[in-house]
């Protein structure tokens, strides 16, 4: 199964998520982590709500196998679309299901588990040995 760390978060939310030493850190216990990435005309970001901490694109890439982008503005789908199209990237606001660029299946909170699906599961605390992995803010040390 993955293990992704949503936003780097590995012992519950936190006002450093996204941020590249929270993000180390996660990185560090092995796990995947899913990042929120902005476009801006001064660049690529990380931040949630906002495009906060700014990212050389080598950082990205050289991590790349650990990261889940979820590009938060379309900008940044469309650079990622036709720039870094290898990566593992996606798009999604509400809806219930997305498709990452890889093929898998990333699936919103409280949503079925499926075989081929990132099950969001910000609390790790339902049954989700069905799924192919598991995006959560707790992880066990």
């Amino acid at each position: 199964m993955i293990k992704i760390a949503h936003r780097g978060n590995t012992q519950g939310t936190s006002d450093k998520e996204n941020s590249p030493q929270h993000i180390m850190h996660a990185l560090i216990m092995g796990l995947d982590v899913e990042v929120d990435v902005w476009l801006t005309e001064d660049g690529l970001f990380l931040g949630h709500d906002q495009p906060t901490y700014k990212m050389p694109r080598l950082f990205l890439e050289d991590l790349s196998e650990r990261f889940w982008f979820h590009c938060k503005n379309l900008e940044a789908l469309n650079y990622f679309s036709l720039n870094l199209g290898h990566l593992k990237y996606f798009w999604h606001e509400s809806d219930r299901y997305t498709m990452v660029s890889n093929g898998v299946i990333w699936a919103y909170p409280g949503q079925r588990v499926l075989s081929n699906c990132i099950i969001v599961d910000l609390d790790n605390k339902k049954g989700n040995e069905d799924a192919l992995g598991v995006c959560s803010d707790f992880w066990p040390v």
